[in-house]
């Protein structure tokens, strides 16, 4: 079944996960002493839809997850890069990030929905803006892959991130 992981890639996951989170620099200046909590989310607002690790498989995926997430009562804003494909992943590197940057800097979007796992997370955090995600504080989802993500925007930002699919 696709997006199940057995426990040999579960481990490799999470150990990747935690090295690339332990290897980002961070100064304890400059966060928040307490963790940030993003603002609830309800029906009616948008939600960014970005692919920070693998592409997705099928064209209609995508459309299918918006139309999921509009079901819900949420309107959908999709990151720039959704379609593309670099090998495995869903753009280059610095595309991907640049989908969640942008997000995180556009007020309109309330929450941020990241679309499958994979692998390919840990490739984008060098290029996150930390700063822009802590004083832009919203909801970030993401299960498998993300994690690293999930871990890194906590370490670096303090922001309260979900994991979930």
């Amino acid at each position: 079944m696709r997006g199940m992981l057995n426990r040999r890639d579960f481990a490799r996951v999470v150990s990747l996960a935690a090295a690339a989170t332990a290897a980002l620099p961070q100064s304890a200046a400059t966060l928040p002493s307490t963790p940030i909590k993003p603002k609830r989310l309800s029906p009616g607002d948008t939600l960014g839809l970005v692919l920070p690790a693998t592409a997705a498989f099928e064209a209609d995926e995508i459309s299918f997850a918006r139309d999921q997430l509009e079901a819900l009562g949420f309107k959908v804003k999709l990151g720039q890069h959704v379609n593309d494909r670099w090998g495995y992943f869903a753009g280059h590197d610095r595309d991907r990030a640049d989908d969640i940057n942008r997000m995180f800097a556009d007020d309109s979007v309330a929450g941020v929905v990241c679309y499958t796992g994979g692998w390919g997370s840990p490739r984008v955090l060098p290029y996150l803006d930390y700063d822009l995600i802590g004083r832009h504080p919203k909801v970030i989802i993401g299960y498998s892959d993300i994690t690293a993500l999930l871990n890194a925007i906590y370490k670096r930002s303090r922001l309260v991130t979900f994991h979930g699919p």
